[in-house]
């Protein structure tokens, strides 16, 4: 079921290129469509910014001539023998007029909204097969319906509202990255909207182990290169050589350092569940890349491999996003006062 509250007439597609546009995304799945949302949100962020600078400059102006904040404005209301306005109001129609102020956003929100509502359409109708999927369409149903998260109208639509927070809460997945929600345009008060999703750590570590192990990676093929050259020339382990080995052990210890890091992350999400057991997976448990054994700190003369310790994360982060009890195995105990690698033997 659709839950955003689409616009009730599209811009008709009249060119080739939107036809063709539209076929393509009727072939879109969803990490597409997801990636096409990340672009135009993008411009939708880009754009929102360029005007928050264009209305502060409007309302200093204002303020500057009338002596009111926006805040403390009287109600719009006109004389009713002479039909003007009240100053104030009066003042911010002719101020807006002299900064010609709508004509070029104006231009540049309908192309915006143009392939943003496409989008949007497309994503809403898709079939949702998993919790991304989900999470895709409570973005885009919020993009759709913005104001009722960010402007002053929030406190409307508290359902939709709802629901996509707690979506967005379950899976991890902000609705508006990069939107600072606790501005003063949001007007947030205390009960009438949820706290903003804190990102799960467990990304940020993988992505800092990924980055170690390209270091490794480098370093490895550097030491490589200078071996090659001294056997070629006859040399023995010369200082540059000596250098680069030393550049490997530091790389492999930052690496192997960087992979305790990613356990010690604890997923906050089920997303970041997923994310530590795919990534597992893709490092095979074990090997030159994660450490050969971690160690318990409580108990240092206990270990098993990093893959082993891998299923205890994430079976202690499902117990807490869950809230089912987890099993009494001692190491899951055990995990919770954290790891470190084991000594070189």
């Amino acid at each position: 079921m659709n839950i955003a509250v689409l616009p009730a007439a599209l811009a008709p597609a009249t060119a080739a290129a939107d036809q063709d546009a539209n076929l393509q995304l009727d072939r879109c799945t969803f990490p597409e469509l997801a990636a096409r949302l990340d672009r135009v949100y993008a411009k939708w962020t880009a754009q929102r910014a360029v005007d928050s600078i264009d209305q502060a400059r409007f309302e200093a102006r204002v303020f500057a001539e009338t002596g009111i904040h926006f805040a403390d404005a009287p109600e719009p209301e006109r004389d009713e023998e002479t039909d003007e306005l009240d100053p104030y109001w009066a003042a911010r129609e002719r101020i807006s007029r002299l900064m010609d102020r709508d004509d070029d956003a104006t231009e540049i929100w309908d192309k915006i909204h143009g392939e943003m509502y496409d989008v949007i359409e497309h994503i809403m109708s898709a079939p949702v097969a998993t919790l991304a999927d989900l999470a895709i369409q409570a973005r885009a149903a919020a993009l759709a319906n913005h104001e009722f998260f960010l402007g002053p109208d929030h406190f409307d639509a508290p359902e939709l509202r709802e629901l996509a927070e707690s979506i967005s809460r379950f899976s991890g997945v902000a609705l508006f990255p990069d939107v600072d929600r606790s501005s003063a345009e949001t007007i947030a008060c205390a009960g009438t909207s949820s706290p903003a999703v804190a990102p799960d750590p467990v990304f940020a570590a993988i992505d800092a182990h990924r980055r170690a192990i390209q270091r490794y990676s480098e370093a490895v093929t550097k030491q490589d290169e200078i071996e090659s050259a001294d056997i070629a020339n006859g040399k023995r382990r010369t200082t540059e050589r000596q250098q680069a080995e030393r550049e490997v052990e530091a790389a492999a210890d930052t690496m192997e350092a960087a992979a305790v890091d990613v356990l010690n992350a604890e997923p906050t999400t089920y997303a970041g569940v997923m994310a530590l057991l795919t990534y597992a997976h893709e490092q095979g448990g074990e090997g030159t890349c994660v450490p050969s054994e971690v160690q318990w700190e409580a108990s240092p003369a206990d270990g098993a491999s990093w893959g082993d310790h891998v299923y205890l994360v994430a079976a202690a982060a499902l117990s807490r996003l869950s809230g089912v009890e987890a099993p009494a195995v001692p190491a899951l105990q055990a995990w919770q006062r954290g790891l470190q690698r084991a000594a070189a033997g």
